[in-house]
């Protein structure tokens, strides 16, 4: 074990300063190590590893101790010697009084137990299978290595249930809108992880868009345009609703014209022709929103011709025009669904 320097401030006294973080970063560039391997010396995993060591070096730190310091000396095999011309005087004022935490109520206790206990069976798990994994001699001879995985490996398991649990949130609120199943819902949550794995493999994560900023800040250039996925099917709906409605509506146009072939043997006036033009229309849409010989087909067939004047020209022409309609309705592309 260390011994303190009788140089330096007591722990009561101790104050970092920004020298004193260079003089660290000093310290392990003369050792030749990066600022992870001081991490995992100093028994620190996860993604804010590093970020927490160099926060030290640069004085940034938000409440650096003595404690930290001497565990930083010893990752880089350094002394307190090494540091003891940048030590402050430790001040006059009496060390602070131990705060007195309040004993907590039997129910709170009860509730922090019940908490715990949650947790305990995933816990058992993953410390089980990270010790039979790691405790392996002729894989990783050194502990400190089977440590600092063993913490990497913690991370990683509880960042994935971190993910978990908002994953499964969103698919609550999701089934909640009864817009879809949980058939659905799965299906594309699977797609996206064999995404996610497969985008991860090849390194598409990790690539970067070259990108010249100053042109792009100038004008003279723009970056790429991400077009999200609701509204490319958006635009997919409005692209098949359009084609959907010309082609229908250039059958019927067709059919309007060819029922004029009918009108001399009706005894159509010039002055009536629009008129039996649009009663062609209107059965050309109950052929469309009807099926043929359904019983839904034939009262609305009926209703319309009780509402003409001339009840055996309508039917002939209604007649006329569903036929038609029936025999052209195959090139007319599927209405799409949606809005």
């Amino acid at each position: 074990m260390m011994s303190r320097n009788p140089l330096l401030p007591h722990r009561e006294g101790f104050r970092f300063t920004p020298e004193l973080g260079q003089r660290l970063r000093e310290l392990r560039n003369k050792a030749g190590l990066k600022q992870e391997d001081i991490a995992a010396r100093m028994g620190r995993a996860g993604p804010g590893a590093k970020t927490a060591i160099s926060r030290l070096e640069r004085g940034k730190s938000a409440h650096p101790t003595f404690d930290l310091v001497v565990e930083y000396l010893t990752a880089c095999g350094a002394s307190l010697s090494d540091i003891e011309d940048l030590a402050p005087s430790a001040p006059s004022a009496s060390p602070k009084k131990k705060r007195v935490r309040k004993p907590k109520s039997r129910e709170e206790r009860l509730r922090l137990v019940r908490k715990r206990a949650e947790t305990l069976p995933t816990e058992l798990v993953i410390e089980d299978r990270l010790f039979e994994w790691l405790n392996d001699e002729d894989m990783l001879p050194s502990v400190d290595q089977r440590k600092a995985l063993a913490g990497y490996g913690r991370t990683v398991f509880y960042t994935l249930l971190k993910a978990r649990k908002a994953t499964h949130a969103a698919r609550r609120k999701l089934l909640a809108t009864g817009l879809t199943s949980g058939e659905d819902a799965d299906g594309v949550r699977g797609l996206i992880e064999r995404l996610f794995e497969e985008m991860d493999k090849s390194g598409v994560l990790d690539r970067k868009e070259p990108v010249d900023a100053a042109a792009v800040v100038d004008g003279r250039t723009k970056l790429k345009k991400v077009k999200k996925a609701e509204k490319r099917m958006d635009e997919h709906y409005e692209t098949r609703f359009r084609l959907w409605h010309d082609m229908r509506h250039w059958v019927i146009e067709r059919i309007r014209n060819e029922s004029r072939s009918l009108h001399p043997e009706l005894g159509v006036t010039q002055d009536r022709i629009l008129g039996y033009l649009n009663v062609v229309s209107e059965f050309c849409i109950i052929a469309d929103e009807t099926e043929p010989g359904s019983e839904e087909r034939r009262q609305r067939f009926e209703q319309r011709v009780e509402k003409a004047t001339d009840k055996a020209g309508c039917r002939k022409v209604g007649e006329f025009s569903i036929r038609r309609y029936d025999e052209l309705k195959p090139s007319i592309p599927k209405k799409p669904e949606g809005k």
